[in-house]
């Protein structure tokens, strides 16, 4: 899983002028073959006219039923997969969420000495974990964790595109209990499936663990990162992840709080067990314990 319950445009950077025209241009040629780059120009040719229809601005927001079909991609990010008529693309664009593909890159990049270990809880097709995978190569583990098979399918493919070994993929869901939950599907922004709320797809079964049982069974003894996009079950994640958190002294948590941060569970927890919270940016937020001297 991954995206935003409120409205995605808001996760991406904005150009404008001769600025957004280098943008469409730069994104086109991230397409593999030529293919994939007519139907890259094709979604950007009809959101224009969309937007000149429809008076919306250009480039902000979603919309999956303007993918024609799939996508190969090589990006800054990685190479990827990307299924049509989907958010797919969209997502793992590095224009979407640079704040905290930035941070992510700096957290890791500055534990290289140590062999760290990223935990990405909802991977959906692998930005992060792909991001992650390709910035440690063999100084350090990725565990990602996708409960959706079908986005798990895409997962496995694109961490094989990227040629990773450092990469562990596990397909279940987290939570703060063990057993079995009922994963309701989003039909356009497949990473929108939400264990909390209907997404108007259908539903299907799905097991689910404490992030504290998958770090033990993985043989993992403390995590310097992790990144949590579960849409609205952040808390639950975290409630499954007390050891770990506790066991981790210098760990780093991402995660999404879409509610007033003041009451918000999740960062109310953090803050019991010694995390300073803030926002990054839109309603992704980082916690992490102060340094000692």
């Amino acid at each position: 899983m991954s995206g935003h319950s409120t409205a995605p445009g808001s996760a991406f950077r904005h150009p404008e002028g001769i600025d957004l025209v280098r943008r469409i241009a730069e994104t086109v040629g991230w397409g593999s073959r030529f293919r994939d780059k007519v139907l890259i120009a094709a979604y950007y040719g009809l959101l224009m006219i969309w937007s000149g229809l429809h008076l919306r601005p250009l480039m902000r927001g979603m919309w999956p039923y303007f993918w024609l079909g799939n996508v190969h991609a090589n990006s800054p990010a990685g190479r990827f997969e990307c299924r049509g008529s989907t958010t797919d693309f969209d997502i793992i664009n590095p224009n979407y969420e640079p704040a905290l593909i930035d941070a992510v890159t700096e957290g890791l990049m500055s534990r290289l000495d140590g062999s760290p270990v990223f935990v990405d809880v909802g991977a959906h097709i692998g930005k992060y974990t792909i991001l992650a995978g390709r910035l440690l190569r063999s100084r350090g583990t990725v565990l990602a964790v996708e409960p959706d098979p079908d986005n798990f399918q895409a997962l496995e493919r694109n961490v094989a595109r990227n040629a990773l070994d450092n990469v562990r993929c596990l397909n279940i869901g987290c939570w703060s209990v063990e057993g079995t939950l009922t994963l309701y599907r989003d039909r356009g922004n497949l990473g929108g499936h939400s264990f909390m709320e209907e997404r108007g797809g259908e539903r299907i079964s799905v097991p689910v663990k404490t992030l504290d049982t998958i770090i033990r069974e993985e043989g993992i003894g403390r995590v310097d990162l992790i990144k949590i996009d579960v849409e609205l079950a952040e808390f639950h994640v975290l409630q499954g992840a007390r050891r770990v958190l506790e066991s981790s002294p210098d760990v780093t948590v991402f995660f999404e709080e879409s509610a007033d941060p003041e009451t918000s569970q999740a960062v109310r927890m953090l803050a019991d067990l010694g995390f300073q919270v803030h926002r990054l940016a839109g309603i992704t937020y980082v916690g992490s314990r102060p340094r000692k001297p």
